[in-house]
């Protein structure tokens, strides 16, 4: 007699993974504790040897979870097979490395219950040593009408892919349209949003691991990406030209009236974002990034903009921006980030590992202070040498530490040494100590210039050697 069939689960999730089982136990762990337990989870694997015995035998600790040796398919492959055996209404991506809060499933059922959507998405955070920076997003809480929040998907994907949930039938018929592309999650949400409303949930619910071996993001370059980018947009102008074409319109027209005006948007220390808006690259290293004061305008320019801020506090946002809550010092480990009041602006403050230095500015010659940290956080302290290990070329690097350049520089003696970074601007906190910046920065082969009093940029003689 034949066994009657499962009735169908309410949700699909589906997971492709590749190795790590480590990661891949937690994230499964994360799926069997959601409050919400009418779902089926669906591992599509192309692990090998051990790898692959062991993530079969975690599959088997619950029957809702279904094991798919897909072969030597890519992760775009993986998701549509996913999509196309998937027997829940609603269906959601799990990357292999991340996780979700224990309510996320029940949370996002009851938006789907109160409101006609095509995609809910929650806000989500990356992870880093423990350290976890929530991502931005640019819309409140709440429904988002068709096609609006397509047309800000457009310009980059500010949802992740373990954030977002759509219907079953739609990732099905439509929503992978571009097979060959890696960053399938993105049309998937681009879509549904040209289609049906939808809503952010304005909780953090999703966890973006990004100390996992073997991301994505570490082993693919990011010409690669930019690549997609643009594949991904080229898509979206030839099949929805009135919608996509309507918002490259308007980015040509506003960058043309940047042009016009013969300004940057940005007034934060004038010269050095002059100087700085005039350069152009693969990436860009902004130490001390603070708000975003730099990494955002410049994001325009580079292909990826790597914003290095210990300041739990300060939020920077971005289509390309990676924030990393490190203190860039002269060794790993962990320091007190003192976080006093400025002494000339009051709405700022100096934040900086040295618990006293002489602040000597050279824009204000008048200011002469020996400044004493009192109020203070624990931070995590890394070398620049050991940030850009696995970069090949720094197209810029700014330095903007409150006191600790030469800290900072003296973990970076191997990435100076071997030419990794072309171009180098530091703000130099004491003014008595510019012979002393001189002479490094010639030692490593930079022809150097003061843009301002207390700012010098450097560029390697030869570039290309």
């Amino acid at each position: 007699m034949k066994e009657p069939t499962p009735p169908a689960p309410l949700v699909s999730v589906v997971m492709p993974t590749h190795g790590r089982p480590v990661y891949v136990a937690r994230a499964i762990d994360t799926v069997l504790k959601q409050t919400f337990t009418d779902f089926e989870l669906l591992i599509l694997d192309n692990s090998e040897g051990a790898e692959k015995n062991r993530i079969a035998e975690l599959s088997k600790s619950d029957p809702r979870i279904v094991y798919v040796d897909r072969g030597e398919v890519g992760v775009t492959e993986a998701r549509r097979l996913g999509a196309s055996i998937a027997r829940g209404k609603l269906f959601a991506l799990l990357d292999s490395d991340d996780y979700w809060d224990h309510d996320r499933l029940r949370k996002h059922l009851i938006i789907w219950k109160q409101h006609r959507i095509g995609l809910s998405w929650d806000r989500w955070a990356e992870v880093s040593q423990g350290l976890i920076e929530e991502f931005s997003q640019p819309f409140p809480e709440g429904i988002i009408l068709a096609p609006k929040l397509a047309a800000r998907l457009y310009w980059f994907n500010f949802i992740h892919a373990s954030a977002g949930i759509v219907s079953t039938q739609f990732a099905r018929t439509l929503g992978f349209p571009l097979p060959e592309i890696m960053s399938s999650d993105w049309t998937l949400f681009m879509r549904a949003a040209e289609y049906y409303p939808a809503y952010f949930i304005g909780e953090r619910l999703s966890y973006k691991e990004i100390e996992s071996p073997e991301r994505v993001s570490d082993v693919i370059t990011s010409e690669f990406f930019a690549k997609e980018k643009r594949i991904v947009r080229r898509w979206a102008l030839n099949h929805r030209p009135g919608l996509y074409g309507l918002e490259n319109a308007k980015k040509r027209m506003h960058n043309l009236s940047l042009r016009v005006k013969g300004r940057p948007r940005s007034t934060h220390e004038p010269p050095v974002m002059r100087a700085l808006l005039r350069i152009k690259g693969d990436i860009f290293v902004d130490v001390g990034a603070n708000r975003g004061q730099f990494s955002i305008p410049l994001s325009r320019n580079f292909v990826r903009v790597i914003a290095v801020e210990p300041n739990p506090s300060l939020r920077i946002s971005g289509r390309n921006i990676e924030v990393i809550r490190y203190a860039i010092s002269d060794r790993s480990g962990e320091a007190d980030l003192y976080l006093d009041e400025h002494p000339v602006n009051p709405n700022w403050t100096l934040d900086t590992i040295l618990n006293n230095f002489t602040y000597r500015p050279g824009h204000d010659p008048r200011i002469l202070q020996q400044i004493q940290g009192k109020k203070s956080i624990k931070v995590v302290t890394q070398t620049l040498d050991n940030l850009l290990a696995k970069i090949d070329r720094v197209d810029l690097l700014k330095i903007d530490v409150e006191g600790a350049e030469f800290m900072v520089l003296e973990g970076a003696k191997a990435s100076l040494s071997s030419r990794k970074i072309q171009r180098i601007v530091i703000e130099l906190h004491d003014i008595g100590l510019k012979e002393e910046l001189e002479t490094v920065l010639s030692e490593y082969g930079y022809e150097f210039g003061w843009l301002d009093r207390d700012h010098i940029m450097g560029s390697l003689k030869d570039p290309s050697s």
